[in-house]
């Protein structure tokens, strides 16, 4: 049982990626001192929804969650999520992960009042499979995926709530250099990167 008086944000996030096309999804549980709900965020290179679910449409077992008809887990993610302005269906399924051997928060892990911290789940997967948003169909076969547990305007936690406006975009151009000693040890550019900036006056 959780407190009235908790507050937390705890959240996963599914980026997969075809040569055209991006799809993330983020399945999230907020707890607030008011009441306690989940959410499904969908997002495309286009456009970003954002679906409420009452608290009893969450369910946990292990490492697989349900929100509603929708499931994710290390295996897969099924799809089923009909709003306002929103049909999505589909399913994705996903090869051997390959999670990071270390802390991606570096020395941060030990700092306790942060408000988010990220555990990644996997770096590069494979994904095969068909989601359709809005009749459009987003085909990942033979596509790469990315995992992690926590421009569009997305909504961030704020001692609990969706308050805070993030702008992220889930496929934008980036440009990458790395160099020591005054030599370039890696270089390229990308069109597929993930962009994410927060700004608070």
């Amino acid at each position: 049982m959780i407190s009235g008086n908790r507050r937390f944000f705890y959240g996963w996030y599914f980026k997969c990626q075809s040569d055209t096309q991006t799809l993330a999804v983020i399945p999230a549980v907020h707890q607030t001192a008011r009441k306690r709900t989940c959410s499904i965020q969908i997002i495309t290179e286009e456009q970003s929804w954002a679906v409420d679910f009452p608290a009893e449409a969450f369910r946990r077992r292990g490492k697989t969650i349900s929100i509603g008809k929708n499931r994710f887990g290390e295996k897969g993610m099924r799809l089923e999520v009909c709003a306002p302005g929103l049909e999505v269906k589909g399913k994705l399924q996903f090869g051997p992960l390959s999670p990071l051997r270390y802390d991606i928060m570096g020395p941060f892990c030990a700092i306790p009042f942060l408000e988010c911290r990220h555990s990644i789940w996997s770096m590069k997967h494979m994904v095969q499979g068909t989601v359709r948003i809005n009749g459009e169909a987003y085909s990942f076969d033979g596509g790469e995926g990315y995992l992690e547990r926590t421009g569009k305007p997305l909504r961030a936690p704020e001692r609990g709530e969706m308050l805070r406006t993030i702008r992220e975009s889930a496929a934008c151009r980036a440009r990458y250099r790395f160099q020591k000693d005054g030599r370039t040890l890696l270089a390229f550019e990308t069109d597929r990167a993930s962009f994410e900036y927060e700004y608070r006056a």
